[in-house]
């Protein structure tokens, strides 16, 4: 959305459309998302450790058809080794691809901008994907005090989230000793730290799979929407 009515000293406008102000450019930054944003908060995907591949599979073709299941399964393995792939249904692409556009502008300006990805399932229904703000009891180190957040693991990874978080405050730079070395993204690489009990860093590894899965995607949610906006009309 370009706020332009707000537009004046301070804010030149959408980032993404107008780029970086000048006196903010050197400013480190820590950009990031959730694997399954505002697509976790659907129910459904509570069977997925039972069912076999060729069943999953199956399903990614129901909603996206034959032939983006066969383009996208394949990238979205490589991309996510450790998730189902019934998860691919349910993973965002509206805030993952305007961060690869971001990063890239953004790094172009600096070396101190840091991507990351927060891709720990939540325990409740059987392992929901993680969806929009699930990593924030974690970055604020009260994980005790939201449910969805309470397993026997959410301590050693709000641990690990909110020191780097604190890394990030005190110095510019989220590098501590529990994560594996973390390089700042340049327009060419996009260095994530993806986030789990286990945090990996992965350089461009969604690149080639989120503007393909945006391209068969988009059109299933669009029309799903018309459906229900047609339905509440009536």
């Amino acid at each position: 959305m370009d706020c332009h009515g707000l537009v004046n000293e301070f804010y030149a406008g959408d980032p993404l459309l107008y780029g970086f102000r000048k006196e903010t450019a050197h400013i480190p930054m820590l950009v990031g998302s959730v694997f399954g944003e505002m697509a976790s908060f659907v129910p459904g995907n509570a069977d997925k450790k039972k069912m076999p591949e060729e069943a999953e599979i199956r399903g990614v073709e129901e909603v996206l058809g034959a032939e983006a299941a066969a383009l996208l399964i394949p990238l979205f393995k490589q991309a996510y080794p450790e998730r189902h792939i019934s998860d691919l249904t349910r993973m965002d692409y509206i805030f993952r691809n305007g961060i690869h556009k971001y990063i890239r502008m953004r790094s172009g300006l600096n070396q101190c901008t840091y991507s990351y990805m927060f891709n720990h399932d939540m325990p409740i229904e059987g392992g929901s994907t993680p969806w929009h703000c699930a990593d924030i009891s974690y970055v604020f180190h009260n994980t005790e005090f939201v449910p969805s957040a309470q397993e026997e693991c959410a301590e050693k990874l709000e641990k690990l989230i909110f020191d780097t978080v604190m890394a990030f405050a005190h110095s510019g730079n989220p590098n501590h000793p529990g994560l594996p070395e973390w390089p700042a993204s340049t327009p060419e690489k996009e260095q994530t730290m993806v986030f789990d009990v286990k945090p990996k860093l992965r350089c461009n590894y969604d690149h080639e799979l989120m503007p393909l899965y945006k391209k068969y995607l988009q059109p299933v949610f669009e029309k799903n929407r018309a459906k229900i906006t047609e339905k509440a009309q009536h």
